[in-house]
C-alpha cells in the first residue's frame, strides 16, 4: 500500500503505515522510520551518507542482495540497531558506516569484503564478536576504536595491512592468526596474546 511516483529515475515511496523512503538512481538517499525492523527494497545498489539519520527506533536492517556500496555514515547514529547482514558483492565498507551504533551486537560481513575503512565501527560499544571474511585485505586506522566489548579477534591470512590504532580502546585478550602471516606479525608487534590457527 504505497504511492509510487517516478520522474527521470527518481523514485519516492510513501508508505502509510511504514517508513518513508527516497530513492534516486537506485541509491537510497533518505529513509525515515519509527519501526524496529526496516527492509531496504530490492534493486537498491547504494546507500547514501546519513541515509538512516534519525531512525532512532530501528533495531534490525534487512538489506537486499542488489546492494554494492555503502557511503560514509550510512547507518550513523542508529543507536538501537542491534543486527545487520551485509550482502555478498560489497567490497568496501566506507568510513564511519556504523558510527556510534551503540547497541550493535551482531554484524555479518560478506565474503566479498576486502576493505574496512577508518572509524567504520566507531563506538559500537556492544559489538563483542566479529567474523572477518577470508578475502579481507585491509583494516584501516581506528576502524574499531572504542569497541569496548571486543575481547578476541580472528584475522584471516589474506590481511595485508592493519592501520595504526585499528583496535584502540578494545580490551583484546587474544588474537587468532595463521603462522607467518602479516596478521601474526602485527599482533606480535602490538604485544597481543597470539593463538596460532
Amino acid at each position: 500500500m504505497y504511492q509510487d511516483t517516478k520522474v527521470k529515475k527518481h523514485e519516492v515511496r510513501i508508505l502509510r503505515a511504514g517508513p518513508s523512503i527516497e530513492i534516486i538512481d537506485n541509491c537510497l538517499v533518505r529513509i525515515f522510520s519509527l519501526e524496529s525492523v526496516v527492509t531496504v527494497p530490492n534493486g537498491v545498489t547504494e546507500i547514501a551518507s546519513f541515509a538512516f539519520l534519525g531512525c532512532l527506533e530501528v533495531k534490525e536492517i534487512i538489506l537486499p542482495e542488489s546492494l554494492k556500496k555503502l557511503q560514509r555514515y550510512a547507518f550513523a547514529d542508529c543507536m538501537k540497531l542491534q543486527s545487520i547482514r551485509l550482502p555478498d558483492g560489497l567490497t568496501h565498507l566506507e568510513r564511519e558506516a556504523f558510527y556510534n551504533c551503540l547497541s550493535l551486537t551482531d554484524v555479518e560481513l560478506p565474503d566479498s569484503l576486502q576493505i574496512i575503512d577508518s572509524y567504520a565501527f566507531y563506538r559500537c560499544l556492544k559489538l563483542s564478536r566479529i567474523v572477518f571474511p577470508g578475502n579481507l585485505k585491509r583494516i584501516d586506522w581506528r576502524a574499531f576504536v572504542d569497541c569496548v566489548s571486543i575481547k578476541e579477534i580472528s584475522l584471516p591470512a589474506s590481511i595485508e595491512d592493519i592501520g595504526s590504532d585499528a583496535f584502540a580502546g578494545c580490551p583484546i585478550e587474544s588474537v587468532k592468526v595463521h603462522e607467518g602471516t602479516y596478521a601474526a606479525k602485527w599482533a606480535q608487534s602490538k604485544d597481543l596474546p597470539v593463538i596460532l590457527i
